[in-house]
């Protein structure tokens, strides 16, 4: 399997540390790469080929939300597999979120989940 190319989006710098520990430790072969916060992220999107987006939900600015609804209206972007992060005991709806290419783990994620949900979006 040839490594994947992740972006990971966090508006706090403690938390893409968190993230990118979590990945080193579940062994996932992939390129991360990092941005603070939607904008950024959004830009990266653009740039490079990615196999998945990994997206904090409440960040200042833009939300996971939002950038979710801008990547899935724009038809370059809208089938690359989206993790979002949430660390708020908050409703989802995950059912019509899955049919949009969208999953969610609560954060931080623990590095057997973050490798078993990987694994269930990329297959």
């Amino acid at each position: 399997m040839r490594p994947l190319n992740i972006l990971v989006i966090d508006d706090n710098p403690g938390d893409l540390r968190l993230f990118q520990e979590a990945i080193k430790e579940s062994g996932i072969p992939c390129e991360l790469t990092t941005a603070l916060g939607a904008a950024e992220g959004l830009k990266i999107v653009m740039e490079k080929n990615l196999d998945l987006i990994v997206l904090d939900v409440m960040m200042p600015g833009m939300s996971g939300y939002a950038a979710c609804n801008a990547l899935k209206n724009h038809s370059p972007y809208k089938d690359i597999p989206i993790l979002l992060l949430t660390s708020r005991e908050q409703e989802i709806d995950s059912l019509n979120w899955k049919k949009m290419g969208i999953h969610y783990l609560q954060k931080p994620p623990k590095p057997k989940e973050l490798l078993a949900k990987i694994e269930e979006i990329i297959k």
